[in-house]
């Protein structure tokens, strides 16, 4: 089950949002178990990337016995200064164009010819949905609004996380650097690190099929 996250794409946007990146992840964190109770799944695991992986995290802090292994690649939870790509990722409302997300976009590529034949299409497609009006909305409020800190998770939460957890990071990240993963490893009791060279915020598209190979391994119980 893949979701689209409240805030993103098509999910409903609200007319009232959040007023601050803390009520912001609750409303995520809701969305989660709201969305697994009425699929009746009572425990599941979990993957999360960038974002994703700070609110696979969360989870982890709100509802610990829903979830059982749990796969984060390139994700947040560590960071506490934006790099100047995520500065621009979280400024691109201000001035939207086509050329502004072909470059956010291959700065997520260690080496963007993986995606050159591709990286067209994405914009065009992303850009048209990103340019709705209740999107930019939601992402100006989002980001204008969240903060680094808001996401950070405590050593003393990250200390309690008895989960089996798999950290997946590119070496060459440049919006969640490989510190944020080598933070919460200093503190997960239950954890391993696997770290890609030539690879950047996108393991699961620069490295896909070590990526698929990892992770099927690690929820089969092989790694």
């Amino acid at each position: 089950v893949a979701l689209d996250i409240f805030g993103f794409g098509d999910t409903d946007h609200p007319e009232t949002y959040p007023n601050n990146g803390v009520e912001w992840m609750n409303e995520r964190i809701k969305q989660v178990l709201t969305l697994m109770d009425n699929l009746g799944v009572g425990k599941a695991h979990l993957v999360g990337n960038s974002l994703g992986g700070v609110i696979a995290l969360h989870l982890l802090m709100y509802a610990p016995d829903r979830f059982d292994k749990v796969v984060l690649m390139g994700a947040g939870g560590g960071l506490t200064e934006p790099t100047p790509e995520l500065a621009k990722l979280a400024n691109f409302h201000k001035d939207p164009n086509p050329v502004a997300f072909k470059n956010l976009l291959s700065w997520f590529l260690f080496d963007k010819s993986i995606l050159e034949d591709e990286l067209e299409n994405i914009v065009s497609e992303r850009l048209e949905l990103f340019l709705k009006p209740e999107v930019r909305r939601s992402y100006e409020e989002n980001f204008s609004k969240s903060h680094l800190s808001d996401m950070l998770i405590p050593p003393s939460a990250l200390t309690q996380m008895n989960h089996s957890v798999l950290l997946i990071h590119g070496h060459g990240d440049r919006f969640v650097p490989l510190q944020s993963s080598l933070y919460v490893m200093d503190y997960l009791p239950n954890a391993q690190l696997h770290i890609f060279k030539r690879c950047g915020h996108w393991a699961q598209v620069e490295q896909k099929e070590r990526f698929i190979k990892l992770t099927s391994d690690f929820f089969n119980g092989d790694l």
